[in-house]
């Protein structure tokens, strides 16, 4: 049997392929839905040692086990967000051209926790912050 709908013709395979596409995508939406009510995340600011923001940084967060490297790039505030990280232990790495890399020893995130992070970076030949 056959639905008539305009000029198509649905058959109730069709009719059957549409409702398990529906399904499937629903069931994607909820999994990325909980997943990021779940999430963590790491904000911060990363400055000179004269207080000036650092635009265009990388700042990437690993995770310990190194199953997790997500990075993000700092905006003209200096201000950089990494979001829907699962709970774990991450480590930071702060890098830009002329600057001496910074890195942050692992800190624990829970579910649903957001964790602030400031950086300082110096001119090369510096020792970075601790």
């Amino acid at each position: 049997m056959a639905i008539w709908y305009g000029r198509t013709v649905l058959s109730w395979k069709n009719i059957s392929v549409l409702l398990l596409t529906l399904a499937l995508a629903g069931l994607l939406w909820w999994s990325m839905g909980s997943r990021s009510l779940k999430a963590s995340a790491v904000i911060g600011r990363v400055t000179t040692l004269g207080g000036r923001a650092v635009p265009q940084a990388e700042v990437t967060a690993l995770e310990v086990r190194g199953r997790v490297s997500v990075s993000a790039l700092t905006n003209t505030k200096g201000e950089f967000e990494i979001r829907y990280l699962p709970a774990g232990s991450y480590s930071l790495e702060i890098r830009k051209s002329g600057f001496a890399p910074v890195d942050k020893p692992a800190m624990n995130l829970e579910a649903r926790q957001t964790v602030s992070i400031d950086a300082v970076l110096l001119p090369v030949g510096n020792r970075s912050d601790p």
